[in-house]
């Protein structure tokens, strides 16, 4: 079945099931989804949410889906991007190595296929990955195919060509960060070995800086610009070592009910930041609200003071509509604008559908993808 996701064309999921780790979690569209298919039956998702008041949320089991579901790529022969685990995260805790291996080989196995794999467990794929293109990670993947031996003829195909002694080129690797304090997992992606390295930031709940992340983990350097690989010291002192860049940053704002806005200001930093670095730069979409102004060559600010006169005049074009005010360090308010707090700058958003708010930033669509490899 094809993908609404913009930035795919299938969705894959081996496994189902996962665990509230981060703030992004609090509205996932995944964990909602799965109770619904527990609810009316689905075998594998059995267990894996409950109902509580405020809707499903996850329990914490994994549970791996049927065989028929797991080689389902082996089947399909036009190549097209997949997205790995839309309903679960491959590296969540109480997934075995030995089903990760599976999927693995999967991979390995349709090399005309590209896959893409989100994380929040970015420790976890760094691990793994890690001892993954060893002899013995390599007799784990063989092993998985003793009863399928189409496969396994294929997989020792790639090993005899020694296409298997470095990442598999048809598989991108990627962590989702919805915040700065959560930004560190960009650290360990790149260091993971892959062909391409991506960011999912949806939903983007607070203004990121790609470009200067603090990490100790490298003598001499206390500053990580994730866009260009370089470290530096705190005060732009020179380091030597060097990291691989991001290829890929994909942006969106957060959409279903009780949704938190996305202060404009925060995609478009990220925008600008990504081309000076000839970064990727995908934006997925607004979500549920949108700023009120904007022209169609860039924004039109408009920041709504509670004493402002022009206030209740400038609230009356939205009268009957769900508004609410985002600051640029995040804080929203949903109330009346006589009762905004004073001091900040408020900018005010509109809720509509997903639909509604379209996927135009600043009037045009932003769909950079990095370059596919051809199995």
């Amino acid at each position: 079945m094809a993908s609404k996701i913009e930035w795919t064309d299938e969705t894959w999921n081996p496994v189902v099931g996962c665990q509230v780790v981060s703030p992004g979690c609090k509205h996932c569209y995944a964990m909602k989804m799965a109770g619904r298919l527990e609810a009316i039956g689905v075998p594998h998702y059995a267990g894996t949410t409950m109902k509580t008041k405020a809707g499903f949320v996850w329990t914490g089991k994994m549970a791996a889906a049927p065989d028929e579901v797991v080689f389902k790529p082996l089947r399909w022969r036009r190549p097209r991007r997949i997205f790995v685990n839309s309903m679960s995260d491959l590296f969540a805790e109480g997934v075995p190595i030995a089903l990760i291996d599976k999927v693995w080989a999967v991979m390995a196995a349709t090399p005309h296929h590209t896959y893409q794999i989100l994380t929040k467990r970015a420790d976890a794929m760094r691990e793994y990955v890690a001892g993954l293109f060893t002899p013995v990670g390599l007799d784990r993947l063989l092993f998985t195919w003793v009863d399928h031996p189409t496969g396994r003829r294929q997989l020792i195909d790639l090993v005899d060509a020694g296409l298997l002694a470095s990442p598999l080129p048809n598989v991108w690797l990627g962590v989702s960060v919805e915040d700065q304090a959560r930004i560190v997992r960009v650290v360990d992606l790149l260091q993971t070995p892959a062909a391409k390295r991506i960011v999912s930031a949806e939903p983007l709940l607070e203004g990121l800086d790609f470009t200067r992340i603090s990490t100790l983990r490298f003598r001499g350097a206390e500053v990580l610009n994730a866009l260009t690989g370089e470290l530096s010291g705190m005060f732009g002192d020179y380091c030597p070592t060097r990291l691989p860049p991001l290829d890929q940053v994909i942006v969106g704002g957060e959409s279903g009910a009780d949704s938190r806005p996305m202060h404009p200001d925060w995609p478009r930093k990220i925008r600008s930041d990504c081309e000076r670095a000839s970064v990727a730069f995908f934006f997925k979409q607004w979500g549920s609200f949108k700023e009120a102004f904007h022209d169609e060559d860039g924004p039109k600010v408009d920041i709504v003071d509670a004493d402002d006169d022009a206030a209740d005049s400038i609230m009356s074009l939205f009268a009957g509509r769900e508004t609410a005010f985002v600051s640029a360090d995040g804080r929203t308010f949903r109330g009346h604008h006589l009762n905004l707090p004073e001091g900040v700058a408020w900018r005010l958003m509109v809720k509509a559908s997903k639909g509604g708010n379209g996927r135009l930033l600043d009037g045009r669509e932003h769909n950079d993808m990095p370059e596919m490899a051809h199995g």
